[in-house]
């Protein structure tokens, strides 16, 4: 039969290896939010570049219609 002393040795055993797991899945989640940070950045730009060409576009048209 197993005593107090092995439960609470075999459940330190358990809590050790849950540590361990789980600062492995904090690593992966911490190295997902930065790439999806840098994803999100990527995109921002993407869409600046967007914005700026359909001013650029507008513009035009306007001096077209002016001139």
């Amino acid at each position: 039969m197993i005593n107090a002393e092995q439960k609470v040795s075999k459940f330190e055993g358990i809590l050790d290896q849950m540590n361990i797991r789980l600062d492995g899945v904090e690593r992966r989640l911490d190295h997902f939010e930065i790439r999806f940070d840098q994803l999100m950045a990527q995109k921002a730009d993407k869409w600046e570049i967007r914005i700026w060409f359909i001013v650029l576009m507008a513009f035009i048209a306007i001096l077209q219609f002016v001139g």
